[in-house]
């Protein structure tokens, strides 16, 4: 299956420019030669900066049928950590998912230590409170751009996942939605309409499937019976945006059977719910009837189907509707 994805992005948008991330004055801040952002999707960064470029390894994403907006991008290295803190202040960005180990090729920590401070070009950041779990570190940092006069400062909240190695998969898929869904409920109670930044060593294999999952999910959510949600044309459509996303076929398995966890618990939640008020109506003397809805619910089930194509790497999942005819109502009206 995703040999088929890879052949279908390749061609379908081979006519898309990387021409800015392979300019002589950019080459430099890119991490790997192979790893350039479309010119079409990518951050340009506007203010000023030391190295009078508006070049970041860095790509906007949105995904249709999906109320979220990311950027995946590359880790910091030494020459753009300050490249990296001025997009992330001037896209108003208040949540970044880190997927990848500091010990990975000596990637650089582009955050100050425990409670201090830090400049990045025209940035300062500061660490105001940390804390971990067996899943992530979560640090609230604050970040003030010295040349702005109001004295603005940019509350940002660095989730740094544990568990996921370069080209592989979670340890645990339960460890992982830990995650995703407590990312969820922050940007959910912020109420947020900007960008969540994303990204692993490349910003493409770790990160698209981080991205994957999250907007199968949400595309799930919004429609409700799962019509908008197809994985598959999902991962198509984000390759438009960044080349690569999802880098091997063991990364995409874990996202299918990611993407079937969440609608199976969201699915038993509504099911424990509407238990609970119905053994909650049934302790009073309101008489009960029976109606039929004129509107089906729908619940969508992800489960496992024959390999049937002979390809190995085939995640071997597709999706079906559950879809009960009828329902019980309770008439406050009358008493028995």
């Amino acid at each position: 299956m995703l040999q088929y994805i890879d052949e279908e992005s390749e061609f379908t948008y081979q006519h898309l420019s990387t021409k800015e991330a392979k300019a002589p004055s950019n080459i430099r801040f890119n991490r790997y030669s192979n790893i350039h952002p479309y010119d079409i999707s990518r951050v340009q960064l506007t203010g000023e900066n030391e190295d009078r470029t508006d070049y970041i390894n860095a790509n906007c994403i949105k995904i249709p049928n999906s109320n979220k907006r990311y950027i995946a991008c590359q880790h910091p290295m030494e020459s753009t950590a300050k490249h990296f803190w001025q997009m992330v202040w001037e896209q108003n960005v208040t949540i970044i998912v880190m997927l990848n180990c500091l010990s990975e090729r000596n990637h650089i920590q582009y955050w100050p230590h425990s409670y201090t401070s830090k400049n990045y070009g025209s940035y300062i950041v500061s660490v105001m409170s940390e804390r971990s779990n067996e899943t992530y570190e979560l640090r609230q940092l604050e970040i003030t751009y010295t040349k702005d006069a109001s004295g603005r400062k940019q509350t940002v909240y660095h989730y740094a996942y544990k568990n996921w190695s370069d080209f592989g998969v979670p340890k645990s898929i339960q460890d992982f939605l830990t995650l995703m869904n407590d990312v969820n409920t922050q940007y959910q109670e912020l109420a947020l309409d900007s960008p969540i930044v994303v990204h692993c060593s490349a910003g493409v294999g770790r990160t698209g499937t981080y991205m994957l999952i999250d907007s199968c999910y949400q595309q799930f959510l919004a429609g409700n019976n799962g019509d908008n949600m197809n994985p598959m044309y999902t991962l198509t459509d984000m390759r438009q945006y960044r080349k690569g996303l999802v880098q091997t076929s063991a990364q995409l398995r874990f996202a299918y059977h990611a993407i079937g966890s969440l609608i199976r618990q969201r699915n038993q939640h509504q099911i424990d719910r509407n238990a609970k008020r119905t053994e909650g109506m049934s302790k009073t003397n309101f008489s009960k009837k029976t109606r039929t809805f004129p509107e089906t619910t729908t619940h969508t089930i992800l489960e496992n189907e024959p390999n049937t194509n002979g390809l190995s790497h085939n995640p071997g999942l597709f999706f079906r509707k559950y879809t009960p005819q009828t329902d019980q109502y309770f008439d406050l009206t009358k008493s028995k």
